[in-house]
């Protein structure tokens, strides 16, 4: 009868499968054990949620999830449950928007022009950098709301979204009555992220996911940020400010309107164009927003060199007193290094290129090839010699 007994208890544990009694995340490896053991993709899934992931999914793992059986759905389901999210199920679906889960893929993507920018570089890739980004925002778990426009969404609490939403709608409209197609339509909602994050803690929880969405760390920049060094983390498809250093949704409207501009040089230019364009960029649509640029990367102490208050102000005293670089240096400068006062040479330089606003695009856009640089691109588009490229711009803001 104990014999019995016995093997009646061990054939129980032989049908259940090889990892199900073990307390750690699943591998790739246990998931491949249980589909061969019989289980289909939907009884998988549901164990991977009870277990969580001890895999990240990266591009090979879902080349091996369909290799498997899983379907495009069901790998979004993993990814869910790789950022903590539940299962969506059709009757347990959140209704609430605090609480829906981010995703970028159902921003609708028609701009109300045929101008075909958008992010220039094809489907696939936004749809990719969409899904990354909507993995990071659901990683942080911050419960924030999305608000969508058509070149931006907008993530933080509603507390301060609200008004800010409306500040910029403002904005969105003003680059569609003072910028051509090819520059108001750089960015779409799907690939630029603003975050407005309500603490430095949360700034941080930010930053932190979309370094393991991109399989990436920046660990200086993160120590910045952690100790406030950095007020706003600006990047090719994301920019995050840390909302408890600007009190007023006017203040926080100066860094964010800068990731805007900051966005549409590196969508035009696909990450090709020089520091001297993305940041002045930044400080030319924060001028739009605002009436006056002011936002840098970094923030300088007296004695690294003081902020510079009045930019104009300070371009036309350098300027006259002939303290001005040489504008092909400009092109060489490095955000990691940039001073205060290479902020203003670059917001003059960006702001005089923008007079013309459409060969402002074609250079940038010109500068995607690997054996092009923006400095060549600028003569060429403006038909310029070096000579007239120097001149030029020290006028743009000192006649």
């Amino acid at each position: 009868m104990k014999r019995l007994i016995l093997l009646g208890i061990l054939a129980l544990f032989i049908a259940l499968p090889a990892w199900a009694a073990e307390d750690r995340p699943a591998k790739l490896s246990d998931i491949n054990r249980l589909l061969r053991s019989g289980s289909n993709v939907e009884q998988v899934l549901v164990e991977l949620e009870k277990r969580g992931l001890g895999f990240r999914v990266t591009p090979s793992a879902e080349k091996r999830l369909k290799e498997w059986g899983f379907n495009d759905d069901q790998i979004n389901q993993v990814n869910r449950i790789a950022t903590g999210l539940p299962l969506e199920r059709g009757d347990n679906a959140p209704k609430e928007q605090d609480n829906k889960p981010v995703d970028f893929n159902d921003i609708p993507a028609d701009l109300p022009t045929k101008f075909p920018i958008g992010y220039a570089i094809g489907d696939d890739v936004r749809d990719s950098q969409s899904r990354v980004m909507s993995r990071a925002a659901n990683a942080a778990r911050l419960n924030y709301k999305l608000y969508t426009f058509e070149r931006f969404a907008l993530y933080c609490s509603p507390r301060r979204g609200d008004d800010l939403a409306k500040q910029l709608k403002e904005l969105e409209a003003k680059l569609v009555k003072q910028l051509p197609a090819s520059l108001a339509n750089a960015t779409e909602a799907k690939t630029a992220l603003l975050v407005l994050a309500d603490s430095n803690r949360d700034a941080m929880k930010m930053f932190q996911s979309i370094e393991a969405a991109y399989q990436a760390e920046f660990p200086d920049y993160r120590t910045d940020l952690d100790n406030r060094r950095w007020t706003h983390y600006v990047a090719s498809h994301y920019t995050i400010v840390d909302g408890s250093a600007y009190s007023t949704n006017d203040a926080a409207m100066r860094p964010l309107s800068f990731g805007v501009g900051r966005m549409m040089a590196a969508h035009i230019a696909y990450y090709s164009e020089p520091h001297t364009l993305a940041t002045g960029m930044g400080n030319l649509v924060e001028t739009i927003a605002k009436g006056a640029p002011s936002v840098t990367l970094f923030s300088h102490s007296g004695e690294d060199e003081p902020k510079i208050e009045n930019w104009s102000a300070d371009f036309k005293q350098r300027h006259a007193a002939k303290k001005l670089p040489k504008v092909r240096q400009l092109f060489d400068y490095q955000i990691t290094h940039m001073k205060p006062r290479h902020y203003v040479e670059s917001w003059a330089l960006a702001s005089w290129l923008a007079r013309e606003p459409d060969k402002l695009f074609a250079a940038l856009y010109n500068c995607r090839p690997a054996d092009k640089t923006m400095y060549n691109e600028v003569l060429e588009v403006y038909s310029l010699t070096e000579e007239q490229f120097q001149q030029q711009w020290h006028n743009a803001i000192a006649p």
